[in-house]
């Protein structure tokens, strides 16, 4: 909170030196998410294949049927403040994303029940810098983004819950909650320009000080299972996006989009049986967008191709898992 008050502060105290602007309450293109960032605030309706869910989900066979991922989400826009320099174009904005992911068996045939759920939110300050000597070069603008805190938290489905304690000796639920912060720095910020583009960031996570680990357990909830703290506090991830115009480079036009995320994270490790380690992740879109007429939005059909942790709340205990989906995104 401190930073973003000495932001605003610097914002109005200088606000005379250059062409300005500043805005309330106004969304914008350079704040956007990359289509394949985990846990964005984009909206998306996907429909799945999985090679594996967990060993404690009671649904026979999910690699038979298709599973159905759900995404809802939005990014409150704050402020914008806008600069022109004699050397480029300044743009910072803050804003606050919420989202909230489910994972739901659609297509099993008794229930369909709802087998997790994520929740996150936080606050994030984009800044983009535009120099005016490299709009011919490949590289156009620089991009550094704050994320000074977020929490998570995940809660997996009443059905698979009351079917493991009833069922299964050693099965636990475990309430992952935590808050980190991020830093990210990246070159060519996607919707930045309307034309051709390739973009690229790498980002850093890290729990907040204060935290003991990611998740905790109540004695009832893991029937009195000695559960292991977490130890590793921090994740890396790098980020691609290619967006081509099919036909010009006019607002009115659509995009062949092609987007990847490599994370290295953090397996957890609740028992020394399956013990904490790091894991690579990859998440990767490729499709098609359109502009939403009369609107900053678009939509777009995409493949994904997912492979890595488990994904989904405390079930990110275990890896090898591999998903593959047609995805409805809106951004």
């Amino acid at each position: 909170m401190k930073n973003l008050l000495c932001v605003l502060f610097l914002l109005f105290v200088f606000k005379n030196i250059h062409s300005q602007k500043f805005e309330w309450w106004s969304a914008s293109q350079f704040e956007k998410s990359y289509i394949s960032e985990m846990y964005s605030p984009l909206s998306r309706l996907e429909i799945a294949t999985i090679n594996r869910l967990h060993p404690t989900y009671y649904k026979e066979n999910p690699e038979t049927r298709a599973f159905n991922e759900v995404q809802t989400g939005l990014q409150i826009p704050v402020f914008q403040y806008f600069q022109n320099r004699p050397s480029g174009d300044l743009k910072i904005g803050f804003s606050i994303p919420i989202s909230a992911l489910l994972l739901i068996d659609m297509f099993e045939s008794v229930t369909a029940p709802l087998i997790n759920n994520d929740y996150r939110f936080g606050g994030k300050i984009t800044a983009l810098y535009s120099p005016y000597s490299m709009q011919d070069h490949f590289i156009k603008n620089f991009c550094l983004t704050i994320v000074p805190l977020f929490h998570e938290s995940s809660h997996i489905g009443d059905e698979y819950a009351l079917h493991g304690y009833n069922t299964l000796p050693g099965f636990k639920r475990i309430n992952l909650s935590y808050e980190a912060w991020q830093l990210f720095f990246g070159i060519n910020r996607p919707d930045s320009l309307a034309g051709p583009l390739l973009s690229a960031e790498i980002g850093y996570q890290r729990l907040m000080p204060y935290k003991e680990g990611y998740y905790n357990a109540d004695s009832l909830e893991v029937k009195g299972i000695d559960i292991l703290p977490s130890q590793n506090r921090d994740l890396w991830l790098m980020r691609m996006n290619y967006q081509q115009p099919v036909r010009s480079v006019r607002e009115s036009g659509g995009q062949i989009v092609v987007s990847a995320e490599t994370r290295r994270e953090t397996k957890m490790g609740y028992i020394p049986e399956n013990p904490e380690r790091i894991v690579w992740s990859f998440n990767g879109y490729a499709g098609y967008r359109i502009p939403k007429k009369n609107s900053r939005h678009n939509i777009g059909i995409y493949f994904r191709h997912y492979r890595g942790l488990v994904p989904y709340g405390q079930l990110r205990d275990k890896a090898n898992f591999r998903l593959n989906a047609i995805s409805l995104v809106i951004k």
